[in-house]
């Protein structure tokens, strides 16, 4: 009986959290949509880690 429970529980489980991670995703984009310039000085450190990766 409990490993029934909580086989039928993982499915529920696993959707909450891709439920949460589609949330986050779309909060960070409507940041960015918001915020151009705050996503531009995230690309230009990126950038910087991949020069000194280079390096």
């Amino acid at each position: 009986m409990n490993s029934k429970a909580a086989w039928l529980g993982l499915p529920y489980i696993w959707l909450a959290l891709n439920a949460t991670l589609v949330v986050i995703a779309l909060y960070y984009v409507r940041l960015d949509a918001a915020f151009p310039e705050t996503h531009m000085e995230g690309q230009a450190s990126q950038s910087l880690v991949r020069d000194d990766k280079h390096i």
